[in-house]
């Protein structure tokens, strides 16, 4: 297929620009519910052609390339019929011209790895539970995702990009008084298979094991205002959907965003500096290239508790009159690109763990996410952790389960008195849900200490 011609096709037309993505994906998901298999798999191959005229896009996506020219056509018919339903036009500013071909940066792709070895993993880290007596039920998943994605537009730009996701779930389950309880692990990211070796299969094992032991042996939260500190984990959590969200530029555009008039004012103590930054190898946002055929770039969100920057694509970056930041990022080719996250990055502080709980008179330790909500528009959070600590006079002094935690964000930002030492990937292979698109997501962040949230418990 000779897409010159067809971009020149309509760019003779009065097209502004196009661009058509393609996307081969292999997936297989293992699951073990105590030794009994379940195995899926799935391929796909499909594309999508978008087409910018007077101000519009237009949109066409398939899975037959017989089809493709039929899409083109489609998508610049819907633009021309936009363009004229629109009022407020703008100009696309900034193209890709960039050419790349470029490898998963893992050692194995998880494609690679024949389906029988996965399946032996598999049984290998169930064997590690099995004979313990207290465990009841025992679930192992695994979950792989190969892709290889294609962008060529009207600029000349043509890059491959090669992926290779893994996950790795470990539930156990006993029944203590007539009720389930569960212990959990979680790991994931663009690890490719490098990942899945002896040593790490028995460490998730044992945090399954001791995460249970802590839910059985732990009583309710207590309820009320108090310090928090929150580990990696939902530190991650909270940047990302707390304020991550709030600094997508359409968000700001659609007037849907705690943080859309708070430009270059102080939301945070001096001592935060967030960035977002797809740079991270083996994070499960990583990408040299988003959907757009920008280049990946580390953006500046909060410096020095300053309010300096959304996250763009291309049409956003066009309306602000700035860079697209490398953010345009889509599902898949069905799907059409949006500012999105990809990791968010939390610079590190300069005390211990140790040494923020020996700040706390009465507060939580907070481990781990279970979910949560937030609405970005008037900055309230909720979120869930999976296991907690009481902490008096500087010591923890008891197990705790049931913690959720909410408040505002910017006043949440304000109460933040410390950040530790411990940035580290958080690498629990996790993703992210806007405008029905689910993308990779991943954080580099250390656990944060703040000293009043609302806690929700006994």
């Amino acid at each position: 297929m000779d897409f010159d011609q067809l971009f020149k096709k309509y760019q003779s037309k009065g097209a502004e620009y196009l661009d058509v993505r393609f996307l081969k994906s292999t997936n297989e998901k293992i699951v073990l519910e105590n030794k009994n298999p379940s195995i899926s798999l799935s391929n796909s191959d499909i594309y999508g052609v978008r087409v910018f005229y007077k101000g519009a896009w237009g949109f066409s996506s398939g899975v037959d390339l017989q089809n493709i020219s039929s899409s083109f056509e489609k998508a610049f018919n819907h633009a021309v019929k936009i363009s004229k339903l629109i009022k407020d036009k703008f100009k696309l500013q900034k193209f890709s011209n960039y050419q790349a071909n470029l490898k998963a940066p893992c050692k194995r792709l998880t494609s690679s790895v024949d389906l029988k070895d996965k399946i032996k993993d598999a049984y290998y880290l169930d064997s590690l539970l099995k004979d313990n007596p207290q465990i009841n039920n025992r679930i192992i998943m695994f979950r792989f995702n190969d892709l290889v994605k294609n962008f060529l537009n009207s600029e000349g730009a043509n890059i491959t990009e090669e992926f290779s996701f893994s996950k790795i779930v470990t539930q156990v389950f006993q029944n203590v008084n007539g009720s389930p309880i569960m212990g959990f692990s979680n790991h994931g990211g663009s690890y490719g298979y490098d990942i899945f070796n002896e040593d790490n299969l028995i460490k998730f094992s044992k945090e399954a094991l001791e995460d249970l032991n802590h839910q059985i042996k732990a009583e309710m939260a207590p309820a009320g205002n108090m310090p928090i500190l929150m580990d990696k984990s939902l530190t991650g959590v909270f940047f990302h959907e707390a304020v991550g969200h709030a600094c997508e530029a359409d968000h700001i555009l659609q007037n849907i965003s705690v943080l859309k008039d708070k430009l270059n004012q102080p939301i945070a103590p001096s001592f935060i500096n967030l960035k977002d930054s797809p740079k991270i190898p083996n994070e499960n946002g990583f990408y040299r290239y988003d959907d757009e055929g920008m280049p990946a770039n580390e953006t500046s969100l909060i410096k020095e508790g300053v309010l300096i920057g959304f996250m763009h694509s291309m049409e956003t970056a066009s309306k602000f009159n700035l860079n697209p930041t490398g953010n345009g990022r889509a599902m898949d080719p069905f799907s059409q690109p949006i500012p999105r996250m990809s990791n968010t990055i939390l610079e590190k502080g300069d005390i211990s763990v140790d040494e923020a709980i020996s700040n706390i008179k009465r507060g939580i330790y907070a481990q781990g996410s279970a979910g949560g909500v937030v609405t970005p528009n008037d900055g309230s959070f909720l979120f869930n952790a999976q296991r907690a600590f009481l902490i008096e006079n500087g010591k923890r002094t008891k197990l705790l389960k049931g913690v959720s935690f909410g408040g505002d964000i910017l006043k949440t930002l304000k109460n933040i008195t410390a950040v530790c030492n411990d940035a580290a990937p958080v690498g629990v292979g996790g993703s992210c849900g806007k405008n029905g698109q689910l993308v990779y997501v991943g954080e580099y962040v250390p656990s944060l200490l703040v000293s009043e949230v609302t806690v929700g418990g006994s």
